[in-house]
């Protein structure tokens, strides 16, 4: 490749990229050159790497919508576990059917770790199959669907390994959940006289979040519950 004082038809451009579960941007310098392929080098890992096939433009779409449907950029919730599922029910009116309708819908959000869009979609419609005679749950993941794969390949297999995840199931046949809103959750879970920073707070993510260490909690091994949770690397799992 000729050096760019060579050839006036090399081109650098500097490209601040922010890949999925990044804390902090990444810097590459692409260097393209009329009379070879591109090259790209990663300052921070000190290696080379190809490029990958630029995208549909069907998929370009999808994912800017996607984008500019985003309200800001959300915090990572605080996690959902046995001790705040507990202190949540206290604070419902177990008389009143839209917040048990409320609790039941972050309880299946957290045994089964879904995203909100699932559990709404699992609640709308259940999907629960026997494979060996385990009922399992089926969920699409709606994450996937900005990108060109089939629904088979975006589903997700949680088979029913406790009695907490029975009860789910219960609660999902007979359409007994609702989405509640950000602030419902917050306030019912936090704990009294906590202090908390300004940026920690439970959500409708909280759920999911505990959901690793809930599936531990069963004697599930990491690499189960990445499955389980539709991670597409263990990385992801541990962040």
């Amino acid at each position: 490749m000729p050096s760019i004082s060579e050839s006036r038809a090399a081109l650098v451009f500097l490209f601040i990229l922010l890949p999925l579960g990044a804390a902090a941007p990444i810097r590459y310098f692409v260097v393209v050159s009329a009379v070879s392929s591109c090259a790209f080098f990663s300052r921070e890992k000190g290696t080379f790497f190809e490029p990958i096939t630029k995208l549909r433009v069907k998929t370009q779409n999808a994912i800017s919508l996607i984008q500019k449907a985003k309200e800001g950029v959300r915090r990572p919730s605080l996690p959902m576990n046995d001790d705040v599922l507990r202190r949540l029910r206290t604070r419902i009116d177990n008389n009143n059917l839209e917040d048990v309708k409320k609790l039941n819908w972050v309880y299946i959000s957290y045994v089964f770790g879904l995203r909100p869009s699932e559990c709404d979609d699992v609640i709308k419609s259940p999907r629960i199959e026997s494979h060996d005679g385990i009922p399992t749950l089926i969920v699409i993941q709606t994450k996937l669907t900005v990108v060109d794969e089939s629904e088979s390949e975006r589903e997700k297999k949680i088979p029913v390994i406790c009695e907490e995840q029975m009860k789910a199931l219960d609660i999902l046949k007979q359409a007994r959940a609702m989405r509640p809103s950000p602030t419902w959750i917050d306030k019912r879970c936090k704990e009294d006289g906590k202090h908390y920073r300004q940026n920690q707070r439970y959500d409708l993510y909280c759920g999911r979040k505990g959901f690793i260490d809930f599936m531990l909690s069963k004697g599930q091994d990491i690499q189960q519950a990445s499955i389980f949770a539709g991670h597409k690397s263990i990385d992801t799992t541990w962040t």
